[in-house]
């Protein structure tokens, strides 16, 4: 429905390019949804907000000429929860084939490696307009309550937070839905491979990161 909206938007202004960005939405979906029909309700609906806000451009606040983008790079390593070795066998005899494979996979792992993986390294990337705006790129399947943090810690008069960049290796659930559990949290870890889900202090990690990040990014512009 993002791209359906994005090709009448450009229809609608020609010359013009829309690129939808997905910001920390893994844990929210459109509804209704699973049929065609839908995906062109949801873009109507989207091409209206955009409208209204073109319509009003004189009430947007434009970056200065001056505001520049500085961008940076690093990573956050995330440490995941280890399985132990008599559940992975228990698992080789599982009646769903993903249960299996993923034991398998991980055994084969400890065989050659001696270990399992103990960290996974996110990549977070930030552009920086002056003290405008702040943009946070993080990979991975990122929720919600990771941009609303983002948002409250940086000192930017705006901060947008995009998700699924430069990589896409598994869910990163929030401390509150850690918690709580459930498929995204704990069983898709088992479709990407991941030893286990992400320990308790995960979201703290991230976020510290994003911080030292834009440190650095600061520490250089100084002369």
């Amino acid at each position: 429905w993002a791209g359906l909206s994005a090709g009448r938007l450009e229809q609608l202004h020609p010359g013009s390019v829309f690129l939808p960005v997905i910001g920390c939405g893994a844990d929210a979906n459109p509804n209704p949804r699973g049929k065609y029909e839908f995906a062109g309700q949801h873009a109507a609906q989207l091409v209206s907000a955009i409208e209204s806000k073109l319509v009003a451009a004189e009430q947007l606040t434009q970056l200065a000429p001056t505001a520049f983008p500085v961008a940076h790079f690093g990573y956050a390593g995330l440490p995941p929860e280890q399985p132990t070795v008599a559940h992975l066998k228990a698992l080789q005899s599982h009646e769903r084939p993903n249960e299996r494979r993923w034991a398998d996979e991980m055994l084969n792992t400890l065989q050659k490696m001696g270990r399992l993986p103990e960290t996974y390294p996110m990549p977070i990337h930030t552009w920086q307009f002056g003290d405008e705006l702040t943009w946070v790129f993080l990979g991975g399947e990122v929720v919600v309550d990771y941009q609303l943090q983002i948002e409250k810690e940086l000192p930017s008069q705006q901060t947008w937070v995009a998700a699924y960049t430069d990589d896409v290796f598994a869910y990163v659930a929030s401390e509150r839905m850690r918690s709580e559990g459930g498929y995204e949290v704990d069983s898709s870890m088992i479709y990407y491979l991941q030893p286990g889900r992400w320990q308790s202090g995960t979201q703290s990690l991230v976020v510290r990161r994003v911080r030292e990040i834009l440190a650095e990014t600061h520490s250089e512009e100084r002369p």
